[in-house]
């Protein structure tokens, strides 16, 4: 039934041990920089400490540490720094960590597979082990359960109940996968020591998320959207609530309102989600006043109530609605000072501890442990130890307009000790395409700037982040509008004497891989050399990748990508003549082409259809493959090669000096 075996998965390479030690992982700072800058390994391994979560009671903290392939899970006691738990991770693919309760460490993982039936395409697929921090004991979800995938289909949250601590999980029954119709996943409520588990919620054939109320573990609500319709309800007791039709998205449960009875609910658009507040009994639906530009909510983990929110901004901030929450964030914030550019990461339930995360012009990512009745602040971690202040490159926001007048807003990144005048340039879009960069610091980014380059990452039009307005501007933009965004705002660097024009290079991955290639096929006389990590180059291909996918021509991903790419509408869009692949004979720069063997998102063939279009052109180009890798770039042994090729390859077709 299964390609791949998947029992017991990636859980077995986890080794538990209980030690004594300082909380000081990944602590130290690196010596003063010495002339040659670090080596690219600084930049591309994993960070050495991630992840940094405190529990409920604030007694005890757990976080992610990397050191070379020796990958990590500590649990401390937060008040003495003495290291209760390490758990040996090896080379697994980490995706998050939290705290079930004051007990329980959840962590999930995921792994690529390939279904024979129901799911046809290869996937990245979840599994979650819990840590019993007491006990010093691991329980994988649903694993060697004769009747359930060991696998987990999304999770609903976690509950306390007569003394026992439990998590709410997707599933899928092993008999239950249907060849051609898909499998369904019902909700289950699994016990975080012994796996035993409870079924909750009978699944449907669609798009579903249920909202569990963690004070009494029941089902409050459930949201479900039907992918090929657009059409989505929310229901509470059989008895909808919400409903409505959207062209992609899916309609989704962020927990109860602020006043712990109604619901929190996005409501899917064509660009930001349209936020309400829904009475239990659907009596009233109120629209949250620009719930768009909410970048993240902040739900009280006790009761699933709304408490706070960050809005969007260039670096977003979390406040509370609560006035004495937010005072003991604001003194957290004062005590560290804003000049460090301070982030919420966790926190306890009543603020008495906070887990800050700073980064700017001269910190490469500090955790830091903040006592807020005490005032005291304890540095408990660097993300990237080896690099010290002075190496790292400042970075800023700027901004254009684009040839049609639109604003335009991006991040630059400067070399370190360099003065900001007539410097080489590596352009670097970001992927989705509807995300954005932020002013903070990117590894990809300043491995570039170590070595002597500006760097520019732009948020063209169709970018998250701007409003609904800003994304629509991108429809049907790829290869067009969005790509002379790029080269209008290399342009305005090139204006005021930032960059010279003449030495520039573009570099990204996913979308921004495809903008890399389109620089240099649908674009021309811009750039010196192109890189592609896992990028779109044959349009037509990819809309045919979700067809396939999905098994429907009118997928919500299927929908989406010709929303974006131009390939609907009453006029559908020429897409062929925005496809690299399909321009490979007029490339006027060389070309490295990357990709990971794993990829799930953007499949292999498309960088494969687009190094045989060159090499048959007769056009300079270069191929690696990351066995094992994943379309992000997960592993740290990849992500250095990956960095490694890519700079090589900038500096000999484009030095620095």
């Amino acid at each position: 039934m299964i390609r791949r075996k998947i029992d017991p998965g990636w859980v077995g390479a986890l080794k538990i041990r209980t030690v004594v030690g300082a909380l000081c992982a990944g602590a130290a700072l690196a010596s003063a920089a010495s002339a040659a800058p670090p080596p690219l390994e600084a930049y591309g391994a994993l960070p050495a400490v991630e992840m940094m979560r405190i529990s409920p009671n604030g007694d005890r903290i757990a976080w992610i540490t990397t050191t070379g392939a020796d990958r990590k899970l500590h649990v401390a006691d937060a008040a003495s720094g003495q290291i209760l738990h390490e758990v040996d991770c090896a080379d697994i693919k980490l995706r998050a960590l939290d705290w079930a309760d004051e007990d329980h460490v959840v962590v999930t993982a995921s792994v690529t597979m390939t279904f024979v039936r129901g799911i046809s395409a290869a996937a990245e697929f979840m599994q979650v082990v819990a840590l019993d921090v007491p006990r010093h004991s691991l329980m994988v979800v649903f694993n060697n359960q004769p009747t359930l995938l060991p696998l987990v289909f999304g999770a609903y949250g976690y509950s306390s109940q007569d003394g026992h601590a439990y998590g709410y999980y997707g599933g899928i029954r092993r008999n239950d996968l249907r060849y051609k119709s898909g499998a369904t996943t019902n909700l289950y409520r699994v016990d975080l020591d012994t796996d035993a588990w409870l079924f909750v919620g009978e699944g449907a054939f669609r798009d579903q998320q249920w909202l569990v109320d963690p004070r009494t573990g029941s089902v409050s609500a459930r949201a479900l959207t039907d992918e090929h319709s657009g059409e989505w309800r929310i229901e509470e007791d059989g008895t909808v609530l919400d409903h409505g039709k959207a062209d992609y998205g899916a309609a989704r449960l962020l927990g109860f309102g602020k006043d712990g009875k109604g619901l929190l609910v996005a409501e899917p658009t064509a660009g930001d989600d349209r936020i309400r507040e829904v009475s239990a009994f659907g009596a009233v639906s109120e629209e949250v006043k620009d719930g768009g530009a909410i970048t993240e909510f902040e739900m009280d983990r006790r009761t699933g109530k709304w408490i706070g929110e960050a809005r969007e901004a260039d670096r977003p901030q979390i406040t509370f609605f609560d006035r004495a929450l937010q005072a003991r964030l604001d003194m957290a914030m004062a005590v560290v000072g804003s000049d460090r550019n301070p982030v919420l990461v966790s926190y306890d339930d009543d603020l008495s501890h906070i887990i800050l995360k700073t980064e700017g012009d001269n910190d490469s990512g500090t955790w830091l442990l903040v006592d807020t009745r005490s005032k005291n602040v304890k540095t408990v971690g660097r993300a990237y130890p080896d690099i010290s202040p002075d190496e790292v490159g400042a970075f800023s926001m700027v901004d254009w307009k684009a040839a049609d007048g639109l604003d335009l807003h991006g991040v630059l990144t400067l070399p370190p000790g360099k003065p900001a005048k007539n410097l080489p340039l590596v352009v670097l879009p970001h992927g989705g395409p509807q995300l954005r960069d932020y002013p903070h610091f990117d590894w990809w980014a300043q491995a570039f700037a170590s070595r002597g380059y500006a760097v520019f990452q732009p948020n063209y039009r169709g970018s998250a982040g701007y409003g609904e307005a800003f994304v629509a501007a991108g429809y049907g933009q790829w290869g067009r509008k969005m790509q002379t965004d790029i080269s209008d705002g290399v342009a305005e660097l090139a204006r005021r004497g930032v960059i010279d024009p003449r030495r520039a290079c573009i570099v990204g991955g996913s979308y921004g891989g495809y903008a890399a290639l389109a620089g240099v096929t649908v674009q021309h006389d811009l750039y010196r050399c192109s890189v592609s990590w896992g990028g779109v180059a044959d349009l037509k291909d990819m809309q045919m990748a979700a067809y396939r996918g999905s098994g429907s021509r009118s997928s919500d991903a299927t929908r989406y990508w010709n929303r974006f790419m131009g390939g609907d509408g009453p006029k559908p869009l020429d897409i062929a003549a925005v496809s690299p692949a399909k321009l490979a004979g007029s490339a006027d720069a060389p070309i490295l082409l990357m990709y990971g063997h794993d990829d799930t998102v953007v499949p292999p063939r498309q960088s494969i259809e687009m190094a045989n279009a060159l090499k048959k052109a007769g056009k300079p180009v270069e191929v690696q493959v990351m066995p094992g890798e994943d379309h992000w770039l997960s592993r740290g042994a990849t992500r250095t090669a990956m960095l490694q090729a890519a700079v090589a390859f900038v500096e000999k077709n484009d030095p620095p000096d």
